[in-house]
């Protein structure tokens, strides 16, 4: 009976030092936003209640998972008649698809030459207007919040303004805070 209490004792002790070893992130979504900039026109934009499940696991960041979701119909450019024109059926074409949406397939630990940690790279699919593009984010992260950040061609998901894949080039800047 001592014996079997042993192993039940050092079974759960393990368990709970795994479910421990991962920081789990809720996030606000009323204080997360994503920060855009359309380069080839030097649009500055923004997006707003984005709702993202993100669990960076410490001991293994391979088993991190992020996540997230956001309402393309909260897009403002401090220009209403652009942002009118963005989610038409010629852009977003927010009434056919309203979301964006991001899923994690891998997320791993960048060393640079010296060895000391650089950004996590967060590579998974981006899903858009009909479109599906596997992309990478570099992530930041801290006990309360998370940046990521990435170049996106719009072109690649049928979001182009001018002509050619290097005009659609976008800055995407992903900021969730507790």
């Amino acid at each position: 009976m001592t014996k079997l209490f042993k192993i039940l004792f050092v079974t759960l002790l393990f368990s709970y030092s795994s479910l421990f070893s991962q920081n789990l992130l809720e996030l606000n979504s009323n204080n997360a936003k994503v920060l855009f900039t359309y380069v080839s026109e030097e649009t500055k934009g923004e997006i707003s209640n984005v709702t993202a499940k993100i669990i960076i696991d410490s001991s293994n960041v391979s088993n991190s998972i992020i996540e997230g979701e956001l309402d393309i119909n909260n897009l403002t450019t401090s220009n209403g008649i652009r942002d009118k024109h963005l989610k038409s059926k010629t852009y977003f074409h927010t009434k056919e698809y309203p979301k964006i949406k991001f899923k994690s397939q891998e997320v791993i630990i960048n060393k640079s030459s010296n060895d000391s940690i650089a950004p996590i790279s967060c590579k998974g699919t981006l899903y858009m207007k009909g479109f599906k593009k596997k992309v990478t984010f570099n992530l930041y992260y801290s006990e309360n919040s998370v940046k990521l950040t990435s170049n996106i061609y719009a072109d690649d998901f049928g979001i182009a303004i001018k002509p050619g894949r290097e005009n659609s080039l976008v800055e995407v800047e992903i900021i969730i805070e507790n």
